[in-house]
């Protein structure tokens, strides 16, 4: 048969192409929760964030599949209060790219690969995490 052509994938090709899924349902997860968190509250409580409903629905996203330990982190960032989603799985390598979200859910700062490097091995040492989900 001519042009016929079946791609059989190997088990590492398995392994891309379910990093790249799950990393790709995190940022549409995130996007989808920033346009959602739209509120006219101008003084968000900051300190009753778990009981936000975009902060549950995150949890929710990342208990749905839970076969990568993943994890939820608070941190002070340029004096707010923000949160970000990280594979935190030791046996999956990748290169990170962190998006900060405010206590409504909001993307206030999207961070390139190399900057998102530069931040965990340097400031992001020391920062809280407050939701893991795993195995």
């Amino acid at each position: 048969m001519r042009g016929f052509f079946i791609f059989v994938p190997t088990k590492p090709d398995l392994i891309i192409l379910y990093k790249i899924r799950k990393m790709k349902r995190l940022f549409l997860l995130t996007a989808f929760l920033s346009f959602c968190s739209c509120s006219n509250d101008d003084s968000p409580d900051c300190s009753s964030v778990s009981n936000q409903v975009w902060f549950q629905g995150l949890k929710d996203d990342l208990d749905a599949d839970c076969s990568i330990k993943t994890s939820i982190f608070q941190v002070v960032y340029n004096g707010q209060i923000v949160y970000y989603v990280l594979i935190t799985d030791p046996r999956v390598n990748f290169s990170p790219r962190l998006d900060m979200l405010d206590c409504r859910g909001n993307i206030i700062v999207e961070l390139t690969n190399d900057q998102s490097i530069e931040y965990l091995n340097g400031d992001g040492r020391d920062d809280e995490v407050i939701y893991t989900c795993s195995e």
